[in-house]
């Protein structure tokens, strides 16, 4: 963290935030540092390198879209320091110009799994494909399957979303149509469903079966994203007009599907989520992830409105998490949204979950008055399943229309964000504009959550909705509230007056940790007190 000009006011905001850190944990805070900067090695202009990307153990796959003009992916891994070194490039063996491959990507064990749904197949743009690479025993990565969607001659977008966990692979086909009856009576225009593929004994994926949605409708793009995790996978349908009662219609407010695969191996569908105050257009599932018992689901065109449901920022975006209970159903549990809001930031294009974190990508944010240069949030788990803002990421050499943010992969303590924008090489010169980029995030330090005992005051309600009472052992004549953000930045100063030795306080601003500097006049002391934001 670097000082600028030693101003005393400026020092003061750090000298707290490291008096907090000292004298409060976060719970399992995740403190995230820029390790590297990532590009390929044969940039080229308006390549979108960090289209999509995923991680697995010390295996990195990330897509350049645009790379000469139909698409590749790249190979990385990483040391035992962190290091991530480039070692392969792939591309489709049938390459064509605008096929876009690399549209979605994933990666478990030795595959690698490419999606490229503008693919023209049998004359017909947009069918789709996806590609199955393998790496072998020299470790090389060889492609060793080409996959279509069989009975489909038409744009279905097959490989619009893939997801690979280790004999399971799923591939979403948002446009293809699945009758709405199950009886050949309506066919059900765009309904979309998700292919559900097994590994044989050659190394060969197998089709074992498709999957929709109970309640699918025209054009609800079901497998526009696909998660999967473990024996459970997020389906999602961000064109779905109604929420799990089938009825209270909004347009394209969108949903998702809680699969889950039995002793059988076939996927069962568990539960639908949806944002209880969705509204029209807000996409919901254009992006979603789940982790064990929780699952986040980005609605990056919701918008920003105030008390009286007035819209302040269109497309601001937000994130929803929801969490299984014990008799195995889903509940909603929390709408999480930028620290920085203005139109367009698309809070909720890329969302992630792993462990104690969850990670939200804002790729068209505006902070430090750069447009579109984008910011990543973190979150910690705190308690009921409950999510607490621990971090605010940005790019080192962060500059306008970067979009860092548009994807990311989580993994145990290392997180990567792609920035499709982003021009500079790693030593950040050779311009070359929209190359794309990866920025390599380590965690650093989980801090534990053992709050420092104060008898001098106590707060309540905390965690709080907004507003607190602060009550104090000692009269006092008045009192000097500043409260700060997790970042140590003062949001708000006050002088009060406490009446019956009780002080009314308001905290402002979104879910998250704040800190309260309580300045005694009488005594000329201070005390920090830590404060949770629901």
């Amino acid at each position: 963290m670097t000082i600028k000009n030693n101003k005393n006011k400026h020092m003061k905001k750090i000298i707290i935030f490291f008096i907090l850190l000292l004298n409060f944990t976060i719970a399992k805070a995740q403190l995230y540092t820029e390790l590297e900067k990532i590009v390929a090695s044969d940039r080229e202009p308006n390549d979108t390198f960090g289209y999509d990307i995923e991680m697995h153990n010390n295996t990195l796959i990330v897509s350049s879209l645009n790379d000469d003009l139909a698409g590749s992916a790249y190979i990385f891994e990483s040391d035992n320091n962190g290091n991530w070194t480039e070692v392969q490039k792939i591309t489709a063996s049938d390459a064509k110009i605008q096929d876009q491959f690399g549209f979605s990507v994933s990666l478990y064990g030795d595959f690698a799994v490419v999606g490229v749904p503008f693919k023209k197949e049998n004359n017909t743009a947009d069918t789709g494909a996806v590609y199955i690479f393998r790496k072998n025993n020299t470790g090389t990565w060889e492609q060793t399957q080409k996959i279509i969607p069989a009975g489909e001659n038409s744009p279905v977008r097959f490989g619009h979303s893939v997801s690979v966990y280790e004999n399971y692979l799923l591939i979403g086909c948002p446009r293809c149509s699945y009758d709405l009856n199950a009886d050949g009576s309506d066919v059900g225009t765009f309904s979309g469903k998700v292919f559900v593929f097994t590994l044989d004994n050659n190394g060969l994926w197998q089709e074992s079966e498709q999957l929709t949605s109970s309640d699918r409708q025209y054009y609800d793009e079901f497998g526009f994203h696909v998660d999967l995790n473990g024996s459970q996978a997020i389906i999602s349908t961000p064109y779905e007009d109604e929420d799990n009662t089938i009825f209270n219609a909004i347009q394209r407010r969108g949903g998702a599907y809680i699969f889950e695969r039995d002793n059988s191996g076939n996927f069962i569908e568990m539960a639908k989520l949806f944002a209880p105050d969705g509204a029209p257009e807000d996409k919901f599932g254009l992006k979603a992830a789940i982790y064990n018992e929780f699952a986040i689901v980005g609605a990056p065109h919701n918008d920003y409105k105030d008390t009286n449901g007035n819209v302040i920022y269109t497309n601001a975006g937000s994130a929803y998490t929801f969490q299984k209970q014990s008799d195995g159903t889903w509940v909603y549990k929390q709408k999480l949204i930028s620290t920085n809001l203005s139109t367009g930031d698309l809070y909720g294009n890329a969302v992630g979950i792993s462990g104690q974190s969850i990670i939200v990508g804002a790729p068209y944010s505006d902070p430090s008055t750069f447009q579109d240069t984008g910011e990543v949030f973190a979150y910690a788990k705190y308690t009921n399943g409950n999510w607490i803002l621990s971090q605010v990421l940005s790019a080192s050499d962060k500059f306008e229309n970067d979009v860092f943010g548009f994807s990311l992969a989580i993994s145990d303590d290392t997180l990567i964000v792609g920035a499709i924008g982003e021009d500079e090489d790693d030593s950040g010169s050779n311009t070359l504009p929209e190359s794309g980029s990866l920025y390599v995030f380590n965690n650093a330090t989980s801090l534990g959550i053992e709050e420092e005992t104060q008898v001098e005051y106590s707060v309540y309600p905390n965690p709080t909705a907004g507003k607190i009472a602060i009550n104090t052992s000692d009269f006092y004549d008045k009192i000097k509230i500043t409260i700060c953000n997790s970042l140590g930045q003062e949001l708000k100063t006050q002088e009060l007056i406490p009446v019956n030795n009780v002080l009314d306080f308001q905290i402002d601003g979104p879910p998250g940790i704040y800190f309260l500097d309580i300045n005694t006049f009488n005594k000329k002391t201070n005390t920090f007190i830590k404060i949770i934001k629901i």
